[in-house]
């Protein structure tokens, strides 16, 4: 009976061990920073095929510039260029500017960053809903085109610009 009195021991209680997962963590750290780099490297390859793509193809070497009105030219005038250097030339397309009055004409200006004085690159004329789409060259070879500006001149146009500039943009 005494040995049936003898309160017996409490069990001790192990607790469950979970197994440790702390790598989990740094297996997705390492697999982030492999996929970024596959990304750079990705990217680096995507740009040397662009580069090569732009020096092959000139349409891919056009520099566009938007021109907005200046007085006394209508507020909602406007035009944009799409300009080739490689090919010194470029497209013009022009909206909302009325025709000009008899024994007038509006000229299209190249302002190049080797030139004191801007490029005359044409005479635009407008249909009578005031749009034209005109392609130009430059009189003069323009390498460093930082804008482009439409004046109002003596019909026929002029050498040097002598109107007012109603339209002026760059990139």
């Amino acid at each position: 009976m005494r040995q049936i009195a003898i309160k017996p021991e409490a069990p001790t209680v192990v607790p469950l061990q979970r197994p440790s997962l702390g790598w989990i963590p740094w297996a997705i750290a390492a697999g982030l920073a492999i996929f970024c780099g596959l990304l750079a490297l990705d990217r680096v390859r995507l740009e040397r095929q662009l580069a090569d793509i732009r020096a092959m193809d000139p349409l891919m070497q056009t520099t566009f510039f938007t021109l907005a009105p200046s007085a006394p030219a209508p507020a909602d005038a406007k035009a944009t260029v799409a300009w080739q250097p490689g090919r010194q030339s470029g497209v013009i397309r022009i909206s909302n500017l009325p025709a000009p009055e008899a024994g007038k004409d509006y000229q299209l200006w190249a302002v190049d960053a080797e030139h004191k004085d801007p490029i005359s690159a044409g005479i635009v004329r407008v249909d009578k809903n005031g749009v034209a789409q005109v392609r130009f060259k430059p009189v003069e070879k323009a390498e460093h085109v930082k804008a482009f500006a439409i004046s109002l001149e003596r019909e026929g146009g002029v050498p040097k610009k002598e109107g007012p500039i109603l339209l002026v943009g760059t990139t």
